[in-house]
């Protein structure tokens, strides 16, 4: 998840996330924006919240945005916006 700590709509999808981290249903890491603007850079990223899927260290898919119902679809492998 790319976000800003300052931002309170990032801070609701990184609490939501982060404790399904905690119960084991997903691994989830976090990077404030911020500090790592050339990683972010690097993946076109230019708005936040945007959670990045990677599977065997690959970019599967991204999604900018907040909606609980495409994050989830994004950590399940599909692309946000897919019915």
């Amino acid at each position: 998840l790319y976000y800003s700590p300052t931002f309170s709509v990032c801070q609701q999808v990184y609490r939501t996330y982060f404790w399904r981290s905690v119960t084991g249903q997903l691994k989830f890491a976090s990077v404030a924006n911020e500090q790592n603007k050339e990683a972010a850079a690097a993946l076109g990223i230019t708005k936040v919240p945007t959670l990045v899927h990677y599977k065997k260290g690959k970019v599967v898919t991204q999604y900018t945005g907040h909606q609980e119902q495409q994050v989830d679809k994004v950590l399940a492998g599909g692309k946000a916006g897919e019915h």
